[in-house]
């Protein structure tokens, strides 16, 4: 989330030895200072090609506060809307994204190393959950009556929070974006939108997709990782979103916790085990190894997904003895015969590169 092996974080002012961020307790990630007081930009770079294939500017401090601003007018904007308003435009967005998918896709490949067709994929996902989102919002929302007599009536209010800060991850960039924005804009907020290095311009889509039906409800925040936590300890926001490790979550949570607790929704990373029970002996044989095929194609893509770079990723799979002969060697088969490493932006791709130096 403040940086990785992956991405070089730069200040121009000299070239000495790169020191790490407080944000890295575990080197996890890294975040570089060539001399100066913090990075003014982030390298990015192609994992596939290694080539370089931008720089991205850090926030000035001016900017920091004029978008902080905006995000204020934005929010105070957004809860005089209707509910239905609020739908326009979260559906303003998902058109968007479907518009741009083939755009959105690439770059999520060229930086990420995501092959094409799981970032389209993505953006699928993203819309469908995002619709789904809007159609459960009439009854999320709506106020919960806890009393009611002849005289008086007692209910529970859900009102804005006000200015959402999203601290975003790299392994799924459009979809982490949907999970926080579409119920902050829902609820009548704004969000601050603030990339991973990794993929530092996926949320400027975001922002061009409100910017003519609700102008900086999103916006795209590019802040220098190494002061992020000055908006939480000064409350200069209202609620925080983190998606990452659990290094940079409990960085986080002790800033917050010196604060009065500001609201917020951590989602860490796990080390997720698959475990594959005996299959019943009811079945006969050829059904015993048709499930099983289907057992080892959802242990295949939820192990290897996104070259296996997933939060959410199968790290280990604990088999039953009397199934670990067959399964073992029906996985190593399809391994070989599925995964071919290649060049993530072709269509056949299914196993791209490792999104590190």
């Amino acid at each position: 989330m403040f940086g990785s092996p992956g991405r070089r974080c730069f200040s121009k002012q000299s070239s000495e030895a790169p020191k790490t961020s407080k944000y890295d307790p575990k080197k996890s990630h890294r975040l570089f200072n060539f001399g100066g007081e913090s990075p003014e930009f982030v390298e990015v770079e192609n994992p596939y090609t290694q080539q370089i294939v931008g720089e991205e500017p850090f926030l000035s401090q001016e900017d920091v506060q004029t978008k902080l601003q905006q995000a204020l007018e934005a929010h105070h904007a957004n809860g005089r809307r209707t509910l239905d308003q609020r739908k326009e435009i979260v559906l303003k967005i998902t058109q968007f994204l479907l518009d741009n998918k083939e755009k959105i896709a690439s770059q999520i490949t060229e930086h990420v190393g995501k092959p094409i067709s799981q970032a389209r994929e993505e953006i699928d996902l993203a819309v469908e959950q995002a619709k789904a989102m809007v159609e459960l919002s009439e009854e999320a929302l709506r106020d919960e009556i806890v009393q009611q007599t002849e005289v008086m009536t007692r209910k529970i209010r859900l009102d804005p929070k006000g200015i959402v800060l999203a601290l975003l991850p790299w392994d799924f960039p459009v979809m982490e974006i949907i999970n926080c924005l579409v119920p902050s804009i829902l609820c009548g907020n704004a969000v601050l939108l603030k990339d991973s290095p990794e993929a530092p311009l996926i949320s400027q889509f975001f922002e061009d997709a409100v910017a003519d039906i609700a102008p900086c409800v999103a916006q795209r925040f590019f802040m220098n990782p190494m002061k992020v936590h000055t908006l939480y300890q000064d409350r200069l926001i209202d609620y925080l979103v983190f998606s990452g490790n659990y290094g940079s979550a409990l960085d986080i949570s002790n800033d917050l916790a010196k604060n009065d607790f500001i609201a917020s929704n951590i989602d860490l990373g796990g080390h997720n085990t698959a475990y594959i029970d005996e299959i019943s002996s009811s079945l006969d044989n050829t059904e015993r190894d048709k499930l099983l095929e289907k057992i080892v194609d959802k242990c295949l893509w939820g192990t290897y997904y996104n070259t296996g770079q997933s939060r959410n990723s199968i790290e280990s799979i604990v088999v039953h003895q009397s199934m670990i002969n067959k399964f073992t060697n029906m996985f190593t088969d399809k391994v070989y015969e599925t995964l071919k490493l290649m060049n993530p932006a072709l269509d056949e791709c299914q196993y791209g590169c490792i999104n590190l130096e």
